[in-house]
């Protein structure tokens, strides 16, 4: 499984930059509303603008993070640095269900900030 998505992560890593700029450009947009407006009409681009900054920030740290995964053990290493790497890779995994676990919450804050949106204008 991380095999796969270093290869996810290796094979998207050129958008890096660009969601980088991105979220900062979402989050300069998401102050200037804040500064600017003086009513909720005024406020109507908040939500996206923080929407997109969210998920923009998490495509970014995970194609940030899982571009270098370590290799599996080898058997033929010596028991320390076999032990290093499996942990190395259990902290990856550890990593990786969190992710998932932050991209779900992420996917239901979303639909629900969209909902508000929605009702609000």
């Amino acid at each position: 499984m991380l095999e796969r998505m270093q290869g996810h992560a290796r094979r998207w890593r050129a958008l890096r930059p660009l969601l980088l700029a991105l979220a900062m450009l979402s989050l300069a947009a998401g102050l200037g509303v804040l500064l600017t407006s003086n009513n909720q009409a005024g406020d109507a681009y908040l939500i996206p603008t923080i929407v997109l900054f969210l998920w923009c920030l998490m495509l970014h740290a995970f194609l940030s993070l899982f571009a270098h995964v370590p290799p599996p053990a080898v058997m033929t290493l010596p028991w320390r640095p076999r032990m290093m790497a499996r942990c190395k890779r259990g902290f990856y995994t550890l990593f990786l269900w969190t992710f998932a676990a932050l991209t779900a919450l992420l996917l239901i804050t979303s639909w629900q900030l969209a909902g508000a949106w929605r009702m609000m204008y």
